[in-house]
């Protein structure tokens, strides 16, 4: 008995825990996200937020992303991007993240750690940051602010054709062409609204095989000046 007991032991020991790809979860997600100021009976709920939009960007090393909820603000207090890298996800999509701290002009530092899990395309987070009321490093006060998201992606992250009209935008590994009548110039920007990548002159096809992993917007302009928006992921 002691002998099957030891061996059970060993397995699970040296078992491999295996992760969830993380391609399957890379990308924009968007749900209702709720605020709470501070714990138990005196804490101060927000009304929820609908229509929030949160990131998943793959990282460099190909098996972990990044989060990124942008403008974050709680009751007139203007926080700003909330960012937490390093994501990895096991086999049952729980997250695990290091605690990262931000830091924010007029607040301090603000630890913040992010849990939670990202099933089939459903993500439910929960993240805690820690506010430092004095901003006193010395005698610090600090209050919770809990931040919950329920959200679902928006859309696949498989290759991305999408057509308005006769303008078709067509993306086929890391090549990235546009066809249609009266195509002037296209453009490619970063979730921040960072230009990173333009062609002008009527070209059709661009490489974004330079660009960093993660959600990109791609802009048509049509020589009778129509804008066309269109979303791509970069694996």
């Amino acid at each position: 008995m002691k002998k099957l007991l030891l061996s059970i032991i060993t397995f699970l020991a040296f078992t491999p825990i295996f992760a969830v790809d993380i391609n399957t979860v890379v990308g924009t997600y968007k749900g209702v996200l709720n605020v709470t100021l501070g714990e138990g009976e005196e804490a101060i709920p927000a009304e929820p937020q609908e229509g929030i939009l949160v990131y998943l960007e793959k990282e460099a090393s190909g098996t972990t992303c990044k989060l990124l909820l942008k403008d974050f603000s709680f009751q007139g207090a203007e926080i700003g991007d909330i960012e937490v890298g390093n994501i990895s996800l096991d086999d049952n999509g729980v997250i695990t993240a290091p605690e990262v701290t931000l830091e924010k002009p007029g607040l301090g530092k603000l630890p913040t750690k992010l849990s939670g899990t990202i099933i089939n395309g459903k993500a439910d987070l929960a993240i805690l940051v820690q506010w430092n009321v004095t901003n006193d490093e010395d005698d610090p006060y600090w209050m919770p602010i809990h931040v919950t998201y329920s959200g679902t992606k928006e859309i696949d992250s498989a290759i991305n054709n999408a057509t308005a009209g006769s303008t078709k935008l067509i993306q086929n590994g890391n090549i990235l062409s546009v066809s249609g009548a009266g195509i002037s110039s296209f453009s490619i920007y970063n979730m921040s609204g960072s230009l990173v990548a333009a062609k002008n002159h009527h070209a059709s096809a661009i490489n974004i095989d330079a660009l960093p992993y993660g959600v990109y917007i791609v802009k048509i302009i049509t020589d009778n000046q129509q804008t066309i928006t269109r979303k791509i992921y970069k694996k």
